[in-house]
């Protein structure tokens, strides 16, 4: 007598629950992890804009400015932006004429790039300073250097508790670096010095 090739019902429901068991255990990792990858790439995307408008200083041989804004629309970058020390989104310009309500692009002739923030509805929490004060802008001149007096020298990013948390500190000299403030050894490279 030849046997039936295929699964039992009773085979398809194992592993269906087996299968429901592994996905209910493995959720709350994923929801940190994507988290942690919201913080991850607005830090990146903060850094990566300083480190533009120091480039953009240094090939033009003219001061350049990075800014920190928040928009009104959660789409794309609008006219109805306002400087913040609280927003991932961000404008490079020439000079160090604010931005503010001149975000849209080709609003102005004097924005080089703008980026509006990815931070998943809000589950990103940011903070630029300088010491102890908020700070919205740094401003590079020709040879890459901080000329503005009180510049974003850290943004602090993070999320909910039971997440990373990242920084993006500037040297004095203008360097630009995200960093891990959780580090503590000196020798690691995600030490925030």
């Amino acid at each position: 007598m030849r046997r039936p090739h295929g699964l039992t019902l009773i085979e398809v429901v194992v592993t269906i629950a087996i299968m429901g068991l592994l996905l209910a255990a493995s959720m709350p990792s994923v929801g940190v992890w994507l988290a942690n990858q919201r913080i991850r790439n607005t830090a990146s995307s903060i850094a990566t804009g300083m480190q533009y408008a120091q480039a953009e200083a240094v090939r033009r041989n003219r001061p350049v400015s990075f800014w920190l804004v928040s928009t009104t629309s959660t789409s794309s970058m609008d006219n109805g932006c306002a400087l913040s020390a609280s927003s991932g989104s961000w404008v490079v310009t020439l000079g160090s004429t604010s931005p503010a309500g001149k975000c849209a692009p080709g609003s102005s002739t004097k924005q080089l790039k703008a980026a509006l923030a990815g931070d998943g509805g809000g589950n990103v929490t940011l903070s630029a300073v300088n010491g102890s004060s908020a700070a919205n802008q740094i401003t590079f001149n020709g040879f890459g250097q901080i000329t503005n007096t009180t510049p974003i020298l850290q943004v602090n990013v993070s999320g909910s508790s039971g997440t990373l948390a990242l920084r993006v500190a500037v040297n004095s000299g203008g360097q630009v670096k995200v960093c891990d403030p959780a580090i503590t050894t000196v020798t690691d490279t995600r030490y925030c010095s």
